[in-house]
């Protein structure tokens, strides 16, 4: 698969950017750390913004160091309340507290987009809430932020950064919005592909996931009872059956599925949502690519939420063993909110031209 000169291009401009920071870096973090707040790329602003923070930076110097930085068109400065120095000396303070009372069941990490120490604590006590006490008082509290994890976090990245390999629930970039990336296809011949809903692009467009190049819409259906695209071809080690959100995956393909049974999806807009299948022949309507209607007949209908970027996550059975039963295609909003999506049985192989099956998490 080739990228366009314009997108070869593109990521190699932003690599070029990010690499001409390292002559400013050691200056940045020794002479100025009283004023840098620290640095990061933001692949979604704009084209791709080089952010770089500053705490009153009255004279200027940091400014004046970064007169001669040679990528200007993608270079961005903007005040926070904190430097960098004195985020990870309240980290560290942190660390030391916790260490000293022996709290192990914790983590903390600090956040330069945010400017904040952020502090995971796993559930809340009279205990934890005193220690916590102790630690708000020796350091500011607009500098903390704490959070209560009451589960066991499966994902540590967010759907919308960068994931190798891609697998469902995580955030597709097509050129009109984005959309979540569905179950993973293997071809006889040994391509790959993932999968998103079919009104989220249209052929030959390129697909973005984490800020990168992921692939091209190659092969699409919309109509009848099918709401389905793939981008590809990827390699082997690039596509995985496992599902954001949950600690399995994909274990079995077109699971059985009946009225009143419990089925979830995984999306970027509202998360794992479930709820039970209402009917498995209903009848809707989506807008294609370029806007036109486009009807849809034999689609499965759960009682769930959903909302505008969840088009193409994955339906499927919970529990330890679950199953891919589908594509989601939209919602609905009748007595109660509904999600419907085009079962995996209704998308027979020889409509894409390949035969196909679903990646496992094994």
């Amino acid at each position: 698969m080739y990228l366009t000169t314009e997108e070869v291009n593109e990521l190699n401009y932003r690599s070029e950017v990010i690499q001409a920071t390292k002559p400013y870096l050691e200056k940045l973090e020794t002479s100025f750390k009283d004023t840098f707040g620290g640095i990061y790329f933001d692949h979604k602003k704009g084209k791709g913004i080089l952010r770089i923070a500053l705490v009153d930076d009255e004279t200027n110097s940091i400014k004046t160091l970064l007169a001669d930085f040679p990528h200007k068109d993608r270079l961005e400065l903007y005040n926070v309340k904190y430097s960098l120095a004195e985020l990870i000396e309240a980290q560290e303070t942190v660390s030391k507290i916790l260490v000293e009372n022996n709290w192990t069941d914790t983590s903390s990490e600090i956040s330069i987009q945010e400017n904040k120490v952020i502090l995971y604590v796993k559930s809340a006590s009279s205990s934890t809430n005193g220690l916590l006490e102790n630690i708000n008082s020796v350091i500011d509290g607009d500098m903390l932020f704490i959070k209560t994890v009451n589960d066991p976090v499966i994902n540590t990245a967010s759907r919308s950064d960068y994931n190798r390999p891609v697998f469902p629930g995580l955030e597709l970039e097509f050129p009109t919005g984005y959309c979540t990336s569905g179950v993973a296809f293997k071809t006889r011949s040994g391509q790959y592909w993932i999968s998103s809903a079919g009104h989220c692009g249209t052929f030959g467009q390129s697909v973005y996931q984490g800020g990168e190049f992921l692939g091209t819409v190659t092969y699409k259906k919309m109509g009848q009872h099918t709401d389905i695209l793939l981008v590809g071809p990827l390699s082997e080690y690039n596509v995985s059956g496992k599902i954001y959100g949950e600690s399995t995956g994909v274990y079995m393909v077109d699971p059985p599925i009946v009225e009143g049974q419990i089925v979830c999806k995984s999306g970027i807009s509202t998360g794992i949502t479930c709820g039970p299948v209402r009917t498995l022949l209903a009848f809707g309507f989506t807008h294609d690519y370029d806007g036109n209607r486009v009807f849809l007949n034999r689609l499965v209908s759960f009682a769930a939420d959903s909302h505008s970027g969840d088009s193409g996550a994955l339906v499927y059975t919970p529990g330890t063993y679950k199953g891919a039963s589908g594509i989601l295609s939209g919602s609905q909003y009748l007595t109660e909110n509904r999600i419907t999506y085009s079962r995996l049985d209704n998308m027979p192989a020889e409509e894409f031209g390949i035969p196909i099956q679903i990646i496992p998490d094994f």
